[in-house]
């Protein structure tokens, strides 16, 4: 009896370390999207994940488990990736992107904004665009005289 008890903590302790790292995976997939990484960033990234998670769950069996593999171990971490993807794995993504897009581009948007406003206000700023309509204005103003002279 108590084996069995051992073995269903063991099962239940795989299938959290899964929805766990399948919830990461996900962080790592919003970066993806919100940053536009390549094919091969994503490939690399995706490598490193996996080869971490890998030593990650070795470690994880080999404290808790005495190093004791079974079957029912990589079942439970594979049906925990599967049952997150079903029933909140695109949704949760979405959801996530769409705030933090919606949060970045406001951000962004509001630093952009304030560096405008900081450079219009700057006394060289008010110079060089003075000195440039004048310099504009006194040029359109010798082609009007010239134009006005063929005639």
């Amino acid at each position: 009896m108590e084996e069995i008890i051992r073995d269903s903590r063991y099962f239940l302790d795989c299938l959290f370390l899964g929805f766990f790292s399948r919830a990461v995976y996900d962080l790592i997939l919003l970066k993806r999207r919100l940053l536009k990484s390549g094919k091969i960033v994503s490939s690399i990234g995706d490598v490193l994940f996996f080869s971490v998670f890998a030593c990650i769950l070795f470690e994880f069996i080999l404290e808790h488990y005495y190093g004791e593999v079974r079957l029912f171990a990589y079942l439970g971490v594979t049906l925990s990736w599967i049952t997150y993807q079903i029933i909140i794995g695109d949704t949760i993504l979405t959801l996530l992107y769409s705030i933090f897009h919606f949060l970045f581009v406001k951000i962004v948007q509001k630093i952009i904004n304030k560096i405008v406003e900081i450079v219009e206000n700057s006394f060289f700023y008010k110079i060089t665009v003075k000195m440039s309509l004048k310099k504009h204005h006194s040029c359109s103003t010798i082609r009007t005289r010239s134009s006005q002279e063929e005639k």
